[in-house]
């Protein structure tokens, strides 16, 4: 009994085997690999830059898909919609790369409306190779209702550049010409300066102004000059190209070579290390301070803090140039608002800043961070004079109650008695008490407000104009600022510029 068992369940073994074999072999269908295009999502890299270009984390971006069909060894970046060849239908551009080559390119798209499809015209292959410093638009540069196809990125060595093309077609049938009407290459920053257009330029009734390009670069006919040109590119209706129309010199200060040689060695992290820390605009509008806080090591982050707004870039790409150095930054909170900083050293405590930003359909300058910047220095320490309190502070405060009143720009009446202040204006009604603080010299006021909604509080620097940013004659600053045991530092408050009243 016990062999026959064995013998049935061989024979169930060997079939259920043959089963399995004859399955496998006959019915079985096998799966096989489509290749696709993929559409990329550059991350956010925290990692320090070298000379090598970071990898990019690959996925699908929701809403983000080719009118135009892609070959299978192509990687989608972005995509563009617009009537580029003036047919009246919307074309599609789009940014990619392929196995064959690490550089970005643009496929450009145009709609057939006899196939009602989107036909593969022409590549525009670039020499960028980084997406995040890629970016592309179209817009009616020339102003005269054609909408050119704009790009502009950084290249290997740190050079910016920008291209201009407009698609030309005459008929749906014919084959597309790209005429490139602008190449523009520089180590400094290239932008293009937007105007206001007329309502008759809106209404299609005429032509409107066309745009001009700004470009910034270092003086390579003098190597030893740290002097930068300021070049002016017009539109020339005659030659349909652009064209130099004037080119203007920017004087820059000679460093010492020992002092240049520590700041700027041909690496990013050396004169990233120089930037890290907070540094302040020497000139300001009004009493509204600009300051730039520049994270290297930690978050790789820059911080623009302009009165109690804030807004918060991510670092990515640095490129050093002769004389400075370009970062090309992305908003935390708004992924398609880049923002490009073109930093010029001018000394080893001062620096020059170029901001521009870029939404993807809008090229512009940021003038109000734009100018020069000195570094907050974090080392002072508190000392204490003998004899008490500092002279210099007490002079202010006796300066400040010998006046019946001082006032502000807005209008504000601030008065100063024995230790007491008020502060009275539209809809501010301020009192409390103050003191005086002496740091490094120099003289500090504290204030204690009495009220919910105190307009002074805290601890600010007492100066006499004129200075940076402030050129009332005899006024009495108060610039906000933050002290600790072992350093001070301004703070993100308004500055308050205080005029005699008597």
């Amino acid at each position: 009994m016990k062999n026959r068992i064995i013998a049935v369940l061989f024979v169930i073994a060997i079939a259920a085997i043959a089963l399995f074999v004859i399955h496998e072999q006959y019915f079985s269908v096998e799966k096989k690999e489509t290749a696709v295009s993929k559409i990329v999502i550059p991350q956010v890299q925290k990692q320090v830059e070298d000379e090598t270009q970071e990898e990019l984390q690959i996925g699908t971006e929701e809403g983000v898909s080719s009118l135009v069909p892609l070959k299978s060894d192509e990687t989608l970046f972005g995509t563009l919609s617009m009537d580029f060849d003036g047919d009246g239908y919307d074309d599609q551009v789009n940014a990619i790369k392929n196995s064959s080559s690490p550089a970005m390119q643009l496929l450009v798209g145009l709609y057939n409306p006899s196939t009602k499809a989107y036909e593969r015209s022409a590549i525009i292959v670039t020499d960028i190779q980084q997406a995040r410093t890629f970016s592309y638009t179209g817009m009616d540069i020339t102003g005269d209702h054609r909408t050119a196809l704009v790009y502009q990125g950084f290249l290997e060595n740190g050079d910016s550049v920008m291209q201009v093309y407009h698609i030309l077609r005459s008929s749906a049938s014919s084959a597309p010409v790209l005429k490139r009407i602008a190449s523009l290459r520089a180590d400094g920053t290239i932008f293009i300066q937007q105007i206001e257009r007329d309502d008759s330029y809106l209404s299609d009734q005429t032509t409107g102004a066309s745009y001009v390009i700004w470009v910034y670069g270092s003086d390579y006919a003098n190597k030893e000059s740290s002097d930068q040109l300021q070049t002016r590119w017009e539109w020339n209706r005659n030659s349909q190209l652009y064209e130099i129309r004037e080119q203007e010199r920017i004087t820059g200060n000679l460093i010492a070579a020992r002092e240049l040689a520590k700041i700027q060695d041909g690496t990013v992290a050396t004169f990233a290390n120089f930037l890290e820390g907070l540094w302040y605009k020497t000139e300001n509008r009004g009493s509204q301070v600009h300051y730039i806080f520049f994270d290297w090591n930690e978050d790789r982050q820059i911080v623009f803090l302009d009165g109690g707004e804030e807004g918060v870039f991510d670092w990515h790409n640095s490129n050093v140039r002769r004389n400075g150095m370009y970062i090309s930054t992305t908003n935390l909170e708004i992924e398609n608002l880049q923002r490009r900083i073109d930093i010029s050293l001018i000394s080893k405590d001062q620096i020059r800043i170029h901001v521009q930003d870029d939404v993807r359909m809008y090229f512009s300058e940021s003038s109000v961070w734009d100018g020069y910047y000195k570094k907050v220095n974090f080392a002072s320490k508190l000392t204490k004079k003998e004899g008490g309190e500092d002279q210099s502070a007490k002079k202010f405060l006796e300066e400040l109650e010998k006046a019946s009143s001082w006032k502000t720009v807005d209008g504000t009446v601030f008065k100063f008695s024995d230790g007491n202040y008020n502060a009275i204006g539209d809809s501010i009604n301020d009192n409390g008490m103050y003191s005086s603080i002496q740091m490094s010299g120099q003289a500090f006021i504290q204030f204690r407000s009495f009220t919910a909604t105190p307009l002074l509080s805290g601890i600010y620097l007492l100066e006499r104009s004129p200075v940076d940013g402030v050129e009332e004659e005899g006024a009495i600053i108060l610039r906000p600022y933050v002290l600790t045991p072992s350093s001070c530092y301004p703070s993100r408050d308004k500055m308050l510029v205080l005029q005699n009243n008597d």
